[in-house]
């Protein structure tokens, strides 16, 4: 029994050999055929997937040579982080030390309070001795860490490449940075800051302000015992004596409360109101020769007095100047003869026996004969006249009625003698007190100059960073001969493809990341009190204000004029017209003009770029750079190999912390070691 026509649907015609294997005589698919189909599609479906595998792998590598890339430019990025902290520190801490030295110059010029000058001088220095020490250590350590940056970023970048790769070992590699070596310029970042003459000056400024608080102190000691003596003491004083003997009204006879309201001139106002009352007062007395005598000499004393006192004068001003001349009143004999009452002719003469007598008076008892003029006790004394008979006036009567009240602690002329005394003492303090101010201000002059000259010292080029990564970073990664593996019945259908080995190589380079807010600064300086300790307290001030300045440092020109104003406004004793208050604007200003800007702070990140562009700014062909890198990986998966087939220093371990400054506290000394915890800070290594 026969299935199916031998020739097909149409028997008068010949098989076509190879079609009917697959369409059966009522034309559709023989079983051959379907399967066949299936065959093909499986063949087809398999080669998809061999496909898709080789894609994928070929894409996996380019994908961890990207990874690795990023990771060995990352270190670069941190590493950038940290030299910037270091610098914007020891900048800051130069202007803090700079601008506390500026306060305590102001301060010395303030009479009363030169010990704070002298403190803040002192710590402001002690500041700027720090800021060095910092600066020789963060350079040393800079150039330290920058000299590593490579094994550093070839090992992180190859510990992503194993774990990318899932630890198996299909791909191995590593990353190299551009520049290989460190270009970096740390030229002025360690250069002293000249204070020796700031010192010096600042000495000079202390020692001056000092003689003035001594004038100062003796000017009010003498004030002060001028002021009891007109009307501050008991029980007797000018004031007293005044209201005593000549009965001065309360609006000429004044008491004032305290020698900082009391001033010469109402000393030199009293004494010429009291010598106007007395003489008006006197009455000349007959009583006896004696009495009448004295009485003649007192008025005419009283008189002398009354026109010598017309000549003195007293100006002073809120300043301190003053310019006091208080006449002295004779109290002895040798005084009197030096004065009008004994050299100019103002006694009365007559004609007696042929003689020509003086009196202390007209009218005399004893003077009976004609008027022969006025005679001086001089012409008395040479002969050129006689004594009379009655009242005897003689130089020395003259003289004792001065000496009685100047040299009895209950005469007028015994306070008003002390109060001439303190005035010319307060005159000639006065005197000194202006030469001194004249030698502060020269010296303060002196001083702005060489401020001026140390904060330009500040204005040097910042230092250039250029080191290993600079300009980018590029990882090669190698990839190892593989078959995609297909387990069980299905592995039968697989076609034998492989992938062969191959390399991928990719470039990163840094770039600002704006996305980044944190203040870094911010927070080491809080790490740097933690490590300090009570820093905070002790050096309240001038830590507060390093802080303040650091931490404002990306904005140093809107901030940093801010900060030192408010750093010298808390200086107490500054008026307007002192030598103090002139150096301090001058000193704000120099600050202001000197026009101190701050380099980038922006943080920065690794962003992908074309390898071509690093390679040309380090001077290399592409090809030939890339077929030398990839002959030179081992097959090996040690970071530290790898890094040095690549021509990496390296050793055999990794140091675990990096000491990349050591800060020196101001004042207290304590020195703080600045130290990179390198698993922590650089990630993979």
């Amino acid at each position: 029994m026969l299935i199916g026509s031998r020739f097909g649907k149409k028997g008068h015609k010949k098989i076509h050999l190879g079609i009917s294997l697959f369409i059966d005589d009522t034309g559709g698919m023989t079983s051959l055929a379907i399967a066949s189909s299936l065959l093909v599609c499986l063949s087809l479906a398999f080669a998809l997937v061999s496909a898709g595998w080789i894609s994928l792998r070929a894409y996996k590598t380019q994908s961890i040579a990207d990874a690795a890339a990023l990771a060995g430019q990352n270190v670069v990025a941190k590493y950038t982080t940290i030299a910037q902290v270091v610098d914007a520190s020891i900048l800051s801490m130069g202007l803090s030390g700079l601008i506390c030295v500026g306060a305590g110059l102001v301060a010395s010029c303030i009479p009363g309070v030169t010990t704070i000058g002298s403190e803040l001088c002192d710590a402001g220095f002690k500041t700027l001795e720090a800021r060095k020490k910092f600066a020789d250590s963060a350079v040393k350590g800079l150039e330290q860490t920058e000299k590593v940056l490579p094994v550093f970023a070839a090992y992180t970048a190859s510990t992503s490449i194993a774990k990318n790769s899932n630890n198996n070992g299909d791909f191995i590699g590593s990353a190299l940075l551009f520049p290989q070596n460190s270009l970096s310029n740390f030229g002025h970042l360690d250069d002293e800051i000249s204070s020796d003459d700031l010192k010096k000056n600042g000495e000079e400024l202390q020692k001056i302000s000092k003689t003035i608080d001594e004038i100062h102190q003796k000017m009010k000691e003498s004030k002060q015992r001028a002021w009891e003596a007109d009307c501050g003491g008991s029980p007797y004083s000018m004031k007293e004596r005044a209201d005593h003997l000549a009965h001065l009204s309360p609006n000429l006879n004044k008491y004032i409360s305290s020698p900082s309201s009391w001033t010469f001139e109402m000393a030199l106002n009293r004494a010429r109101a009291y010598y106007r009352a007395r003489y008006s007062q006197e009455t000349i007395s007959t009583v006896s020769p004696d009495e009448f005598c004295n009485s003649a000499i007192r008025k005419m004393f009283y008189n002398f007095a009354s026109q010598t006192l017309s000549k003195g004068f007293s100006k002073e001003n809120i300043d301190g100047e003053a310019q006091i001349y208080l006449p002295r009143l004779p109290h002895n004999l040798e005084e009197t003869k030096e004065t009008s009452l004994y050299l100019d002719a103002i006694w009365p003469c007559t004609h007696e026996d042929g003689k020509r007598v003086i009196h202390a008076h007209t009218p005399c008892p004893g003077a009976n004969g004609a008027a022969a003029g006025f005679a001086s006790l001089q012409d008395l004394d040479s002969g050129g006249v006689s004594e009379c008979s009655y009242c005897h006036l003689n130089s020395v009567a003259v003289g004792s009625v001065a000496s009685a009240s100047t040299n009895t602690t209950n005469g007028f002329e015994h306070y008003w003698r002390i109060v001439v005394e303190e005035s010319e003492k307060y005159s000639e303090l006065v005197r000194q007190l202006k030469d001194q101010q004249e030698q502060l201000r020269n010296v303060a002059d002196t001083s702005s100059s060489l401020f001026s000259k140390a904060i330009n010292q500040l204005k040097v080029t910042r230092p250039r960073l250029c080191p290993p990564g600079a300009w980018g970073c590029i990882s090669v990664v190698k990839r190892n001969e593989s078959s995609p593996q297909i387990s069980g019945m299905l592995g039968y259908f697989e076609q034998k493809v492989s992938l062969p080995a191959g390399y991928a190589i990719s470039g990163s380079v840094l770039a600002p990341d704006e996305s980044l807010s944190s203040n870094v600064l911010s927070g080491f300086f809080s790490q740097i009190e933690k490590k300090g300790g009570l820093i905070g307290q002790s050096l309240n001030k001038i830590m507060g204000l390093w802080g303040h300045l650091l931490t404002s440092y990306g904005q140093a020109g809107q901030k940093w004029n801010t900060i030192s104003t408010r750093f010298f406004d808390e200086i107490d004793g500054v008026f307007g017209g002192t030598v103090g208050h002139t150096l301090k604007h001058a000193l704000q200003q120099i600050i202001k003009d000197a026009g101190l800007e701050p380099t980038d702070l922006r943080q920065v990140k690794p962003v992908l770029v074309n390898t071509e562009n690093i390679l040309k700014q380090s001077g290399f062909e592409k090809e030939s750079i890339i077929r030398d890198l990839v002959q030179k990986i081992p097959n090996s998966t040690d970071p530290l190999a790898l890094a040095k087939s690549l021509g990496i220093w390296g050793s055999q371990f990794l140091p675990e912390k990096i000491v990349v400054a050591t800060l020196v506290v101001p004042v207290l000394e304590i020195e703080i070691p600045l130290e990179i915890e390198v698993r922590k800070v650089f990630g993979g290594v």
